[in-house]
């Protein structure tokens, strides 16, 4: 796949991922090629996949959370099921990553404060079954 992609795509998806709202114009202006050429390359890449979807990055302290972590889970292979649900149900958690090696999942989540995230972990998280161990990692910067 990567071999049907030429110089210009590559870089242009490094610049999309870093600022998906460059305009056309000055995108078309830095690779010397019209804006009509730009509009096909970005819907090609789309429809190849390569491009799954335009997204926004929060600041999440502006909306009052002042903690953001990453909370790494064993779960008890026998409710891996249900214990992703319980999961995708909890309004702090903001993404899912279920990975290889020490965790069973990566949780990325939102908090007020430290009192916001001692409560999600020793209320919430240890009351969700199939839970075994839990570690948190607080981002301090990204």
């Amino acid at each position: 796949m990567e071999r049907d992609l030429d110089e210009i795509d590559l870089k242009l998806l490094d610049i999309l991922e870093k600022d998906s709202r460059v305009p056309y114009r000055e995108l078309a202006s830095k690779f010397g090629v019209s804006v009509a050429t730009i509009c096909n390359r970005i819907k090609k890449l789309q429809e190849l996949g390569i491009i799954e979807k335009f997204i926004i990055q929060v600041d999440y302290t502006k909306l009052g959370y002042g903690i953001r972590a990453l909370i790494g889970v064993t779960v008890d292979p026998k409710t891996l099921r249900g214990t992703l649900d319980s999961f995708r149900r909890m309004e702090c958690v903001k993404k899912i990553y279920e990975v290889a090696g020490r965790y069973d999942f990566v949780l990325e989540i939102l908090s007020k404060d430290t009192a916001d995230l001692r409560t999600l972990l020793t209320e919430k998280m240890s009351s969700i079954v199939g839970v075994q161990r839990t570690e948190t990692m607080v981002i301090t910067s990204s």
